[in-house]
Protein backbone atom coordinates (compact mmCIF):
# COMPACT_ATOMS: atom_id res chain seq x y z
CA UNK A 1 0.00 0.00 0.00
CA UNK A 2 1.18 3.45 0.93
CA UNK A 3 4.88 1.45 1.49
CA UNK A 4 4.64 0.58 -2.24
CA UNK A 5 3.84 4.06 -2.85
CA UNK A 6 7.11 4.94 -1.23
CA UNK A 7 9.40 2.48 -2.89
CA UNK A 8 8.30 3.62 -6.29
CA UNK A 9 8.82 7.66 -5.58
CA UNK A 10 12.13 6.46 -3.94
CA UNK A 11 13.38 3.77 -6.47
CA UNK A 12 17.17 3.77 -6.86
CA UNK A 13 18.84 0.82 -8.92
CA UNK A 14 21.88 -0.60 -7.21
CA UNK A 15 24.07 -3.80 -7.65
CA UNK A 16 24.82 -4.73 -3.91
CA UNK A 17 27.13 -6.82 -1.92
CA UNK A 18 26.21 -10.14 -0.55
CA UNK A 19 24.89 -10.13 2.99
CA UNK A 20 27.84 -11.46 4.99
CA UNK A 21 27.59 -10.12 8.78
CA UNK A 22 23.63 -9.74 9.05
CA UNK A 23 22.11 -12.04 11.91
CA UNK A 24 19.01 -13.73 11.86
CA UNK A 25 17.00 -11.36 13.53
CA UNK A 26 18.39 -8.48 11.51
CA UNK A 27 17.99 -10.32 8.42
CA UNK A 28 14.29 -11.07 9.30
CA UNK A 29 13.09 -7.47 10.13
CA UNK A 30 14.49 -6.61 6.54
CA UNK A 31 12.54 -9.48 5.31
CA UNK A 32 9.44 -8.09 6.66
CA UNK A 33 10.16 -4.84 5.02
CA UNK A 34 10.41 -6.65 1.29
CA UNK A 35 7.61 -8.99 1.85
CA UNK A 36 5.82 -5.49 2.20
CA UNK A 37 7.14 -4.07 -1.00
CA UNK A 38 10.16 -2.08 -0.14
CA UNK A 39 13.94 -3.26 -0.30
CA UNK A 40 16.94 -3.21 1.43
CA UNK A 41 20.94 -3.34 0.20
CA UNK A 42 24.14 -4.41 2.04
CA UNK A 43 26.99 -2.41 1.38
CA UNK A 44 25.55 -0.89 -2.18
CA UNK A 45 27.24 2.00 -4.16
CA UNK A 46 25.38 4.37 -1.73
CA UNK A 47 27.49 3.58 1.02
CA UNK A 48 30.31 4.74 -0.86
CA UNK A 49 28.50 8.35 -1.77
CA UNK A 50 26.85 8.81 1.65
CA UNK A 51 29.47 7.13 4.17
CA UNK A 52 27.27 6.55 6.80
CA UNK A 53 26.36 3.52 9.19
CA UNK A 54 23.15 3.13 7.24
CA UNK A 55 20.11 5.39 5.25
CA UNK A 56 16.85 5.31 4.57
CA UNK A 57 14.97 6.37 1.93
CA UNK A 58 11.06 6.03 1.43
CA UNK A 59 10.94 2.10 1.51
CA UNK A 60 14.75 1.78 0.66
CA UNK A 61 17.25 0.65 3.65
CA UNK A 62 20.78 0.78 2.73
CA UNK A 63 22.86 -0.81 5.19
CA UNK A 64 26.37 -0.13 4.79
CA UNK A 65 28.00 -3.14 7.03
CA UNK A 66 31.61 -2.71 5.71
CA UNK A 67 31.68 0.89 8.26
CA UNK A 68 30.33 -1.37 11.37
CA UNK A 69 34.09 -2.98 11.64
CA UNK A 70 32.27 -6.22 12.45
CA UNK A 71 30.41 -4.85 15.22
CA UNK A 72 27.38 -7.18 15.49
CA UNK A 73 26.17 -5.07 18.00
CA UNK A 74 26.09 -1.59 16.00
CA UNK A 75 25.19 -3.07 13.09
CA UNK A 76 21.81 -4.71 14.59
CA UNK A 77 21.04 -1.90 16.03
CA UNK A 78 21.25 0.04 12.64
CA UNK A 79 19.02 -2.05 11.18
CA UNK A 80 16.35 -1.75 13.59
CA UNK A 81 16.91 2.49 13.33
CA UNK A 82 17.20 2.11 9.91
CA UNK A 83 13.51 -0.02 9.63
CA UNK A 84 12.20 2.25 12.15
CA UNK A 85 12.86 5.26 9.64
CA UNK A 86 10.76 3.46 7.14
CA UNK A 87 7.89 2.85 9.70
CA UNK A 88 8.27 6.57 10.14
CA UNK A 89 7.73 6.97 6.58
CA UNK A 90 4.74 4.78 6.85
CA UNK A 91 3.06 7.14 9.41
CA UNK A 92 4.49 10.52 7.49
CA UNK A 93 6.22 11.21 10.88
CA UNK A 94 6.79 10.68 14.37
CA UNK A 95 5.32 7.56 16.15
CA UNK A 96 5.86 9.17 19.43
CA UNK A 97 4.06 12.25 20.91
CA UNK A 98 6.93 13.34 23.35
CA UNK A 99 9.32 14.76 20.85
CA UNK A 100 11.07 16.77 23.44
CA UNK A 101 11.85 13.22 25.41
CA UNK A 102 12.82 11.52 22.62
CA UNK A 103 15.92 14.34 21.88
CA UNK A 104 16.54 14.74 25.17
CA UNK A 105 16.87 11.27 25.57
CA UNK A 106 19.01 10.64 22.41
CA UNK A 107 21.10 13.34 23.94
CA UNK A 108 21.72 11.33 26.83
CA UNK A 109 23.10 8.56 25.12
CA UNK A 110 25.75 10.84 23.64
CA UNK A 111 24.38 11.90 20.60
CA UNK A 112 25.04 15.03 19.03
CA UNK A 113 21.83 16.54 17.50
CA UNK A 114 23.73 18.99 15.60
CA UNK A 115 25.08 16.45 13.25
CA UNK A 116 21.83 16.97 11.89
CA UNK A 117 19.29 19.52 10.11
CA UNK A 118 17.15 21.15 12.36
CA UNK A 119 14.27 19.38 10.95
CA UNK A 120 15.31 15.71 11.31
CA UNK A 121 15.93 16.16 15.10
CA UNK A 122 12.86 14.63 16.01
CA UNK A 123 12.90 11.78 13.61
CA UNK A 124 16.51 10.81 14.10
CA UNK A 125 15.67 11.05 17.65
CA UNK A 126 13.15 8.95 18.26
CA UNK A 127 15.03 6.77 15.42
CA UNK A 128 17.79 6.31 18.03
CA UNK A 129 15.67 5.30 21.14
CA UNK A 130 14.05 2.65 18.68
CA UNK A 131 16.85 1.04 18.01
CA UNK A 132 18.11 0.59 21.72
CA UNK A 133 14.78 0.29 23.19
CA UNK A 134 13.11 -1.94 21.12
CA UNK A 135 14.24 -5.21 19.87
CA UNK A 136 13.74 -6.65 16.23
CA UNK A 137 10.37 -8.68 16.71
CA UNK A 138 8.87 -5.41 18.69
CA UNK A 139 10.28 -3.55 15.88
CA UNK A 140 8.46 -6.16 13.56
CA UNK A 141 5.17 -5.44 15.05
CA UNK A 142 5.52 -1.80 14.47
CA UNK A 143 6.37 -2.31 11.18
CA UNK A 144 3.21 -4.42 10.58
CA UNK A 145 0.99 -2.10 12.39
CA UNK A 146 2.22 1.33 10.00
CA UNK A 147 3.32 -0.78 6.74
CA UNK A 148 0.76 -3.30 6.12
Amino acid sequence: MFLRALVALSAITIATAPVQALPTQSLELLENLTDAGGRYYVDSAACDRYPAYGFAVGGVVHICEKFHDDDVDELTDTVRHEVWHVIQACNRGPLMYDLDREVGEAVRRGWDPKSYPRNQWELEAEARNAAANYSEAEIASFFSAYCH
